[in-house]
């Protein structure tokens, strides 16, 4: 087989995918590929690759030719000719005598690192016209804009977005950073205790092949963790002293200078300003924020210095968006982009809030799901400014994207922050808003003293400025809080005068709201009877006015009463549909919880594994959440299925994990039935001896929270327990 391929000392990682797609667009008749991407992304590893499978497809073989070390494009046709083993010199046309052995021959040749030489393009698409028979395969940072040119844009390799033992195995990535770990320092292994460091190198480097072996070389040095403290203070310091890598492949840095270099100055000035974007950007943005028009961001995408999104979008690989960051310095100039940057967000956040309570809820949650890290980086740039408005103004603008897309904890953390601020000279409503934004997310981690405590405020304020809606508003979110609390009477008086507000504002999303939640109270209470004329007004209202997620929550506690009521045929379709609603949505605590309610439902009707099944995703998506009150319902129903498998230690293990949430949440009563309490435990007491009743409680108590998670999540054998402790039965 004719070639000059060069022999690989490194085995060839990941890449199945785009190494099978060129070679069908290869067996298909391409007659030329660009393999396109950043510096680093392994263009030479896969074209060689390609090369090699495709040996034995071309009567006259596959060529390599390097490009690299070329200083001016007149010297392509010498450099190719030196790989074909052709003498050029006693040639008067150095061109045509190429051409000439080219023209009639069936080949594969392959140009590496093109991108320094785009000026000799058009000899390329001389090649191809004058040899019909010609393939040609190039590696480049920048495309050569060929009409022939088809063009593979190469990402980072693979790697799992959460923590999975096995998947993180898999990856290409991992598997590629565990190789070299391997060459570098033999005993390195990916043990249990090393995998999420590993991986979240991974993440750091968007899976960039040449930074994963970088990284990999240091493993004789410092561990995993070391590592990814590293990284995370730069990706910039990534640099090995190798003799036989080229230069600008020994470091992130320089392959990042090999770029810049190659740009113009209104190109480096726009790359360096396009860096106060996170997580990507469409035109309006860039043109608004940085003042990048079409065109450049084209001559950057060109380059493999922007990625165009099959949405249109635009993203910057990371480790190319910190290299242009360092670049652009910290001047005024930055400064003004970042302002532009944050005024920018803020008001699409601000539009978005008109929408996120009607019909078109779901689209604007998904605007504001794509945006979300160029929100984070405004709400940063409010915070270090100590712009308390700005970060206020954003803040209470997203806080029911973070409510509904679960992202508690953090909508929590941006809000003590920006109240952290001094607010002096701070609108009253402002003020106001964000503290009742503070006790919902305060609500929904646990912690309830906050939750008061925030929620009053904001009622005082509210009432200070003689603004009723929101006073109602106040109101119903205190209830809430003294309803998980387990205060039902209180709770009642809460959303009861909250309704009588709303009524005489003929506020239609504030009286179907409450209504609901009067409904919840009351099926708390047991009086499901009671409950069930507020849940369909709710729904009738929630329809009218178009709140989808509204309706869902309508439909899924009516549900759950029609379930109680003994209508399970008609429960299960409402609380099918409103799981859809929720999914499509991406309500994460309102999935979970249509999810226990089907389990709920399931086991009323002895569908074991199917209620096992509900209540697993459940609690996956609750502890994900951190929503320790909805996890305590959760496992009351794990707790029941446990009963009904005949695993009484089991059950009674979970009853004290109840209790010990219970007590962590400062609560008076768990978030469970008395009747059903009562029922759970006379099964333990029924069917164990005294001292394995009183252990299994015990040790439930003393569990924490990922302890309980991992617990309910085992799958014991239906009937499995301790025979020594069951209680004996008379025979």
């Amino acid at each position: 087989m004719l070639h000059n391929l060069p022999t690989r000392l490194t085995t060839f990682i990941g890449r199945e995918e785009e190494l099978g797609l060129v070679n069908r667009r290869l067996e298909a008749g391409e007659r030329l590929i660009t393999l396109a991407g950043p510096g680093g992304m392994g263009k030479t590893r896969l074209a060689l690759s390609v090369a090699e499978s495709q040996l034995g497809a071309f009567a006259d073989g596959v060529w390599f030719v390097a490009l690299a070390p070329l200083s001016h494009s007149a010297l392509i046709v010498p450099a190719v000719a030196e790989a074909l083993g052709l003498s050029l010199a006693r040639a008067a046309d150095p061109k045509a005598k190429l051409l000439e052995h080219l023209r009639g021959r069936e080949m594969l040749l392959v140009l590496d690192n093109f991108e320094h030489l785009v000026d000799g393009a058009a000899l390329v698409a001389e090649l191809l016209n004058e040899a019909p028979q010609l393939r040609v395969l190039v590696t480049s940072r920048e495309r050569l804009r060929l009409q022939a040119e088809w063009v593979l844009d190469l990402q980072g390799l693979g790697y799992p977005p959460g923590y999975d033992l096995e998947a993180v195995r898999r990856s290409s990535a991992v598997r590629l950073f565990v190789e070299r770990a391997n060459r570098a320092w033999p005993q390195f292994a990916l043990t249990p205790e090393v995998a999420p460091a590993v991986l979240r190198v991974c993440q750091l480097l968007q899976g960039l092949p040449l930074g994963l072996e970088l990284a990999a070389a240091w493993v004789s040095a410092f561990t995993p963790q070391d590592i990814v403290a590293e990284l995370e203070r730069s990706l910039g310091v990534l640099e090995v002293p190798a003799p036989d890598l080229p230069e600008r492949h020994r470091s992130l840095r320089a392959v990042f200078e090999h770029s810049w270099q190659r740009l113009t100055p209104e190109q480096q000035q726009a790359l360096a300003r396009l860096t106060v974007f996170r997580g990507g950007f469409d035109r309006t943005a860039a043109l608004k924020v940085a003042g990048v028009g079409p065109m450049v961001l084209l001559a950057l995408a060109d380059r493999s210095l922007l990625r165009r999104t099959p949405s249109g979008r635009f993203e910057l690989h990371e480790v190319i968006r910190q290299q242009a960051h360092e670049q652009a310095g910290t001047g005024e100039a930055l400064a003004a982009v970042r302002q532009a940057h944050a005024e920018h967000y803020l008001a699409l956040a601000e539009e978005a809030g008109a929408y996120l309570r009607g019909p078109e809820e779901a689209h604007w949650l998904e605007r504001l799901a794509l945006e979300h890290d160029n929100l984070r980086a405004a709400l940063d740039w409010a915070l270090s400014r100590r712009d308390a408005a700005l970060a206020l103004r954003l803040a209470t603008s997203v806080h029911h994207f973070w409510y509904v897309r679960g992202h508690h904890r953090e909508g929590k953390a941006w809000l003590e922050r920006a109240l952290g601020l001094p607010l002096e000279g701070i609108p009253p409503r402002l003020h106001a808003k964000a503290l009742g934004a503070l006790a919902e997310r305060a609500k929904d981690q646990g912690d309830y003293a906050q939750a008061l405590q925030a929620q009053q405020e904001a009622l005082e304020l509210w009432q200070r400025l003689e603004d009723r809606g929101e006073v109602a508003g106040a109101l119903h979110s205190l209830g809430t809080i003294v309803r998980e609390q387990g205060n039902f009477d209180q709770a009642l008086g809460y959303f009861e005068e909250s309704l009588r507000l709303r009524r005489e504002l003929d506020d239609r999303y504030g009286i179907a709201t409450t209504l609901n939640d009067i409904g919840v109270v009351y099926g708390y209470r047991g009086q499901f009877e009671a409950s069930r004329p507020y849940f369909e007004e709710s729904l009738a209202r929630k329809r009218e006015i178009g709140d989808r997620r509204g309706v869902a929550y309508a439909l899924g506690n009516l549900g759950q009463v029609l379930s109680e009521l003994g209508e399970h045929a008609r429960a299960r379709a409402l609380t099918e549909e409103s799981l859809a609603i929720k999914r499509e949505l991406g309500d994460q605590q309102g999935i979970a919880v249509s999810l226990v309610n089907l389990a709920i439902l399931a086991l009323r009707q002895e569908e074991l594994e199917g209620a096992r099944d509900y209540l697993e995703e459940g609690l996956r998506i609750l502890y994900a959440l951190e929503r320790r009150w909805s996890i305590g319902v959760v496992l009351a129903s794990f707790v029941e299925l446990a009963l009904r498998l005949g695993q009484f230690e089991r059950a009674m293990r979970l009853m004290g994990a109840v209790y010990g949430l219970t007590e962590a949440m400062g609560l008076a009563e768990p978030p469970v039935s008395p009747e059903n309490v009562e029922r759970y435990l006379a099964a333990g007491r029924q069917h164990l001896e005294p001292q394995a009743f009183e252990r299994a409680l015990a040790e439930g108590r003393e569990m924490s929270l990922e302890q309980i998670v991992a617990y309910a999540m085992q799958r014991p054998e239906a009937g499995a327990r301790a025979g020594s402790a069951l209680r004996s039965q008379p025979g």
